[in-house]
């Protein structure tokens, strides 16, 4: 145990390497240093030179557990090294393993490149509890990646996380990533391509999050309350495959119930191609809030898919939401183009979207697919936020062109707020070419003046709307508006 250090028990296992190499060592539990600090909580750091980090740290490798540290106890802390590269261990943490964090940080930061780690689960790290016990760490610990340049091809053997992976008996306070690039790490053969993640708030951080890809999960896969991923310049071609037969979620994942699932998107970040083999092509979320929310409406979400359901992102139980984005556009799925909700137990919004295009599913809902079983007052809104000069062209589907909803017991609305131009949207093998509802209660359609609703066009029945047992009304309210050509 330990290849280079072993400590039963002690206060600090520290190596300091302002220059060199930490390489080619091995042992069954850490690679590097094995430290069990009993009661005694111990430290186990690894540091180059904060000024000038030109250390390498690579190649380390554990049987078993941690290829670089093996921690029971205490704070793990590595930084400033240049590369923490080809680390691997045989079961869990190809960098790190700790397990029974309680009030202990495991911190990598100020690295160069952390890229090609490896373990069966925990490409990077893995912290793991008793399965047989109770819920191990504390509210008083965090995991952090931060101030790494780039996270690059690290993967999980034959289970979960790509980078990170916690058990399902480890919380803690916080659990964040912040890096510049993370791209191509994988969990082929599991979940979460970058993390797998429980019972923490759960941040991810970069420029760009690029070509990550796991069975559920192409980046994050998670069980937490909050989830959220935040980009400032591109998040494309992660995604969910097909092989566990699964396939949920290009991006985020989440089986919480209750859950809030987070995309934040800032300057003209871009998030495009991610696709999924199942459901939600960039997002799933069994239950709870899923929103992607752009700033100052420069953004764009284009061209993401799913093989059914979803083409953005699924909720299975709860409310949709895409905000302030400059353009949603080329999303394709069977049902929902875009958003995909089974039970819409709160609003289904796409407001202060500037341009709605070439949205496509193939049965229902080019860009909405809602339905709505027990819960009362939710309505399903494209063009809030008060958006005047919103486009909503060419987007298809064999029903409801744009968007499909269908009722129960429980009649939701439809409401259509500040587009101004409605253009060339088609229900190609039923009815409604704009809207087709089912079981609502009233459909709203406020149109700016002198807007334009030009083209739109069914198979059957309302080339702009198809309403089928609408207990309410069917409202259009417009003035010098041009209608033509439907």
């Amino acid at each position: 145990m330990g290849g280079v250090v072993y400590m039963k028990s002690g206060q600090e296992v520290e190596i300091s390497m302002p220059f060199g190499e930490l390489s080619r060592n091995q042992a069954q539990f850490g690679g590097v240093i094995y430290s069990y600090g009993g009661v005694v909580l111990s430290t186990s750091t690894i540091h180059g030179d904060s000024t000038r980090p030109v250390t390498i740290v690579e190649s380390n490798y554990a049987d078993l557990l941690g290829g670089v540290v093996f921690s029971a106890y205490g704070v793990v802390d590595i930084g400033y090294v240049e590369a923490l590269g080809a680390n691997g261990a045989g079961i869990f943490g190809g960098v790190v393993c700790a397990m029974d964090r309680y009030d202990s940080d495991i911190v990598l930061r100020n690295i160069y490149q952390i890229e090609q780690n490896y373990a069966g689960e925990g490409g990077v790290i893995s912290i793991l509890g008793d399965p047989n016990g109770p819920q191990t760490g504390s509210l008083n610990s965090e995991v952090r990646l931060e101030y790494v340049d780039t996270i690059r091809a690290n993967y999980a053997i034959n289970g979960n996380g790509g980078v990170l992976y916690t058990g399902a008996v480890v919380r803690f306070s916080y659990f964040g990533i912040y890096a510049t690039v993370i791209e191509n790490n994988t969990a082929e053969f599991g979940s979460g391509g970058v993390a797998f993640a429980t019972n923490s708030e759960v941040s991810i951080s970069a420029c760009g999050i690029y070509y990550n890809s796991a069975c559920n999960g192409g980046v994050l896969f998670s069980n937490a309350l909050t989830s959220t991923i935040t980009s400032y310049c591109e998040v494309s071609f992660n995604s969910a495959t097909s092989n566990c037969e699964t396939g949920r979620g290009g991006v985020i994942c989440s089986f919480r119930n209750n859950a809030t699932v987070e995309l934040y998107l800032y300057s003209n970040a871009v998030v495009a191609h991610n696709s999924a083999y199942l459901e939600g092509g960039v997002m799933w979320l069994l239950d709870g809030r899923a929103k992607i929310q752009g700033e100052y409406m420069s953004s764009s979400v284009e061209y993401n898919g799913a093989g059914q359901r979803g083409g953005v992102m699924y909720v299975g139980s709860g409310a949709a939401g895409i905000y302030n984005v400059n353009t949603l556009a080329g999303n394709e799925s069977l049902d929902g183009g875009c958003t995909f909700v089974y039970d819409a137990t709160l609003d289904v919004v796409i407001g202060g979207v500037q341009n709605i295009l070439y949205n496509r599913a193939t049965y229902e809902g080019g860009v909405i697919y809602a339905t709505v079983r027990d819960a009362m007052n939710v309505d399903v809104i494209i063009g809030y936020n008060g958006v005047q000069s919103a486009r909503v062209s060419d987007n298809t589907a064999r029903a409801g062109g744009v968007i499909s909803v269908r009722g129960t017991s429980s009649r939701p609305n439809v409401i259509i707020d500040g587009v101004s131009d409605v253009h060339r949207n088609t229900a190609s093998g039923s009815s409604g070419g704009v809207v087709s509802c089912y079981f609502c209660d009233s459909i709203f359609w406020y149109a700016p003046n002198a807007s334009s609703i030009t083209r739109n066009s069914a198979t059957f029945n309302g080339g702009v709307i198809s309403a089928d047992n609408v207990s309410g009304s069917v409202v259009i309210t417009t003035s010098g508006s041009l209608v033509l050509y439907n």
